[in-house]
């Protein structure tokens, strides 16, 4: 009875290899999953560049028409609000001096 029988060290050595390719076996499982999510998110990259680009687009044309309406605005305010306060102001300059006039009179 000193000794182990063979069965118990077949037994202890089936044991191990068993658990061995267990790990093993969940290891390559883990590298499968990791080679489909990788997969999956160079697509999502890709749609994400896509959308990425689209938005550049837009914003550059956002950009073109807001330029746009500024130099619209500029012209107007050039072209008939500034004339129109020149005017405003001529008026107003009238209307005082008439004013000083009128209240001299009294």
């Amino acid at each position: 009875m000193d000794t182990i029988s063979p069965i118990y060290w077949m037994i202890i050595i089936t044991v191990l290899v068993g658990f061995i390719s267990f790990v093993l076996y969940e290891f390559a499982m883990l590298i499968h999953e990791s080679k489909n999510a990788i997969s999956d998110s160079r697509d999502i990259i890709k749609e994400a560049e896509k959308t990425v680009e689209i938005a550049n687009g837009l914003l550059t044309d956002t950009t073109e028409i807001v330029s746009m309406v500024k130099g619209t605005v500029y012209e107007v305010n050039s072209s008939i609000v500034g004339p129109i306060k020149k005017i405003s102001s001529v008026l107003s300059a009238v209307s005082g001096f008439s004013e000083g006039l009128t209240s001299r009179r009294r």
